[in-house]
């Protein structure tokens, strides 16, 4: 993937373990509930936790995009705003 420029999707879901890599010129990760697909949301420092990865990937490659897809039950919404928070965005 690196070698042609494609990039990885970095996950966060359940019973899969999370890979942070970047093989392209940007980070993606895509978040689909912790606990359930897409029916969970994610605490406060969970998103902390992701809020320094995010960081560390900023670093890294220089933009960070991302998708909350667990949707069901509300909480991407809800998710993607207290990220852009502890972010500051």
């Amino acid at each position: 993937m690196e070698k042609h420029g494609i990039g990885y999707c970095i996950v966060s879901c359940p019973d899969f373990p999370t890979h942070i890599e970047v093989t392209g010129e940007a980070a993606y990760i895509r978040w689909y509930g912790k606990r359930e697909w897409y029916r969970s949301g994610y605490s406060k420092e969970e998103l902390q936790e992701w809020a320094e990865i995010i960081r560390q990937l900023e670093k890294e490659v220089g933009k960070v995009y991302g998708y909350f897809n667990n949707d069901f039950g509300c909480y991407a919404p809800k998710n993607c705003l207290d990220l852009r928070k502890i972010l500051n965005l």
